[in-house]
């Protein structure tokens, strides 16, 4: 998509043709080697090296320096490792299931322990980043309009969603849309 907005759609089919290359030769040669395994680590090499030239050739076309999207990349990444530290773990408490069954049960336990970790973890770091303009103040604040807009439907009597709202507003620094 970013080719497409800086009307060089050409650079997105080279990619692919790149990247189907590689992928074409890594499979060859992965399943060979190591059959489904090898196929797998195959789609992953491939894609690492798409990730690498991707970025390389962003950073060329829209002549920006690669600190500045490592800087915007830095919470995200650290969640995820915050996310992966925190399941990993949890792994080791949950039983070893065998049947399909205890791992479909096991899917939303970890998917959802994994989504807490990861958006409280990204918010907290943001809060001592000193809550730059970002995307986290960008999701704040439409959560805010979006209580606020619940709340006018619900009466003013102390109403949870008008507690929330006052609380949302708080952590945002949003300013309340007119009314």
């Amino acid at each position: 998509m970013v080719y497409l907005a800086i009307n060089r759609p050409y650079i997105t089919a080279r990619l692919n043709g790149l990247s189907f290359i590689v992928l074409l030769l890594s499979l060859m040669s992965g399943v060979t080697l190591a059959g489904a395994v090898g196929a797998a680590w195959a789609v992953t090499i491939t894609s690492a090296i798409d990730l690498v030239v991707d970025f390389v050739i962003v950073f060329k076309a829209l002549e920006i320096a690669p600190q500045r999207i490592f800087r915007a990349l830095v919470r995200p990444f650290a969640g995820a490792l915050i996310m992966l530290l925190g399941l990993i773990p949890l792994r080791l408490l949950l039983p070893v299931t065998e049947s399909w069954i205890g791992s479909m049960l096991e899917l939303p336990v970890f998917a959802a322990s994994g989504s807490l970790l990861y958006v409280s973890s990204v918010f907290a770091l943001w809060h001592l980043a000193g809550r730059p303009k970002s995307a986290e103040r960008q999701i704040l604040s439409g959560l805010n309009e979006a209580l606020q807009r619940l709340s006018m439907k619900v009466t003013k009597s102390g109403s949870i969603a008008t507690i929330a709202s006052t609380r949302w507003r708080g952590l945002s620094k949003a300013t309340p849309p007119a009314a």
